[in-house]
């Protein structure tokens, strides 16, 4: 074989090398940019158009009997924060619940639900109650997070000592 056709089998062999190279770059880059932008849903806050679950449950919130307060210490007790991610195209409208949590604590000594204080101003003070545990609604922008603080205390005029509360804060999508 001459020297020309075997530089030019060497120059056909790097030219398909570098165009199959290349071509698997473009694949791979082509599917990392398509998973990597498409609605993200493994978020502390999911939802979807398509009826997926809009949820966020917290870690146990407990109340005991340090937690008994007046008003003004109430209002400047320690702050706990719910931090919502909505990683979909679309605003969603959602509402935060404080619920008991009767499951993990089968205890009978609890602390009355209707004598659990809480604010998100420092100034307002607020009161759970037996039927209506929805303590904040809200909308969330799309592709944002947003972080609510709350403060929670028991009222100063509960008079137990052993007694306790355990509950979750759970945020749910608002339908409709």
């Amino acid at each position: 074989m001459s020297k020309k056709k075997e530089i030019k089998k060497i120059s056909e062999k790097k030219a398909t090398t570098v165009i199959v190279l290349a071509f698997l770059i473009i694949v791979f880059l082509g599917g990392y940019v398509a998973f990597k932008f498409r609605d993200n849903y493994k978020s502390t806050l999911q939802t979807n158009v398509n009826n997926q679950t809009f949820t966020y449950s917290s870690e146990l919130v407990t109340l005991t009997s340090s937690n008994i307060m007046s008003k003004e210490k109430g209002l400047k007790s320690d702050l706990r924060s719910i931090r919502i991610y909505n990683n979909t195209r679309d605003d969603v409208e959602y509402k935060v619940i404080l619920e008991n949590d009767d499951i993990s604590c089968t205890c009978t000594e609890k602390i009355p639900t209707h004598l659990i204080r809480y604010s998100f101003d420092g100034k307002t003070v607020k009161s759970l109650t037996e039927d209506n545990q929805v303590i904040y609604k809200g909308k969330i922008r799309s592709l944002s997070s947003k972080n609510i603080e709350i403060r929670l205390w028991v009222d100063e005029s509960f008079e137990g000592n052993d007694e306790h509360y355990h509950g979750r804060f759970i945020v749910e999508r608002i339908e409709g």
